[in-house]
């Protein structure tokens, strides 16, 4: 076989089914980070105490968490996954557990599948980097299990955030307003959307600070934080507002900084990001001198949003960084697709040189 037969042969590999590709990755991935996610440390004896806790969420009544009586009125706003749990309940066939397992399942296909058409249509990514970009989400997704009791928000986390970062670079406002509103009925990091969108779009190539656009993200986050108050108090009342988000950047983190400093270990929370974040970071600096303004500017949005999830958040909790990972796996899919377009480019011509 010459060169040129075997260049032709492998840039059509996949090429006439690449959606059938990415549904067979994406059943593979979501299988592996839902057996892992549903087995790891406590969280298989807790299962029960979850599936209870999503059942009281949308009652807006505590719940059992390691057998002490529990309430956190930031979860009320969290009722997309016990709303389609409990009209799985309604329909019957299996038992609420099991419908619990097939539901984080099938957020797990959808959360990659979504991932994976984003690659393929906005990074114009081929199967290949788009399937290496999916294992290497799947991978660090792994390290945000580290909490004891499952979070069935993680998925559809995972799948929001790479609908918003879809839209926004459509610049597709009006939907993704839509999806933000859905969004915050799954978890509070909606907000993000707005702090995205003015990260790409509100500073001009002037350096000067677009006010419409800037309009624009405000407006996102503030719609956000609103359905998302508004929904913690129509599922709880007064209660479910009893405590806003917390600001836990001075308490919390320097707690948990501490907590390490006293007690080091290769398991603790600074090791495990550092092993979730490293290998996506070596594989955008491999591809550094691909960086244009728009990568850069979700580069520096994913930063923010880890910020922004630090002091919201807890930092020993790494499932907070579901955005983050998101933009930045995104990022090096997009690099990795513009290094292999030029090497293909630099291959063809020498063949047609030949």
């Amino acid at each position: 076989m010459s060169l040129r037969e075997l260049s032709n042969q492998n840039s059509n590999s996949f090429k006439q089914f690449p959606y059938v590709v990415l549904l067979i990755l994406s059943l593979s991935f979501a299988i592996g980070t839902t057996f892992i996610s549903n087995s790891m440390g406590t969280r298989f004896i807790h299962r029960q105490e979850t599936i209870e806790q999503q059942i009281g969420i949308w009652a807006g009544e505590s719940y059992l968490l390691d057998g002490r009586v529990t309430y956190f009125p930031e979860f009320q706003n969290r009722v997309l996954f016990p709303g389609i749990l409990k009209i799985a309940q309604s329909i019957g066939g299996f038992e609420l557990s099991e419908w619990y397992l097939l539901l984080r399942l099938g957020t797990a296909i959808a959360a990659f599948w979504v991932f994976g058409a984003l690659c393929i249509q906005i990074a114009h990514a081929d199967i290949r980097t788009t399937s290496v970009g999916m294992g290497l989400l799947a991978f660090a997704l792994i390290f945000t299990f580290n909490h004891g009791w499952d979070v069935p928000s993680d998925y559809f986390d995972l799948l929001f955030f790479t609908v918003f970062i879809w839209l926004s670079l459509s610049r597709n406002f009006l939907v993704l307003m839509l999806v933000v509103l859905i969004a915050s009925a799954n978890r509070e990091s909606s907000v993000f959307a707005g702090v995205l969108w003015f990260i790409l779009y509100a500073f001009t190539s002037s350096r000067r600070i677009s006010l419409v656009e800037s309009a624009k993200a405000f407006s996102l986050s503030i719609i956000a934080y609103a359905t998302v108050l508004g929904l913690r108090y129509l599922f709880a009342g007064e209660q479910g507002l009893a405590r806003g988000q917390s600001f836990t950047f001075l308490g919390n983190l320097l707690s948990n900084i501490s907590e390490f400093l006293r007690h080091p270990n290769p398991w603790s929370w600074p090791v495990l990001m550092f092993v979730m974040f490293i290998f996506i970071f070596l594989w955008i600096w491999a591809n550094k001198m691909h960086l244009d303004n728009r990568t850069i500017r979700l580069l520096v949005g994913g930063l923010v949003i880890a910020a922004g999830s630090s002091v919201f958040g807890i930092v020993s909790e790494l499932r907070i960084f579901i955005p983050s990972i998101v933009i930045f796996c995104f990022v090096a899919v997009i690099l990795e697709a513009r290094r292999s377009n030029i090497s293909i480019t630099a291959v063809q011509k020498t063949l047609q040189n030949s």
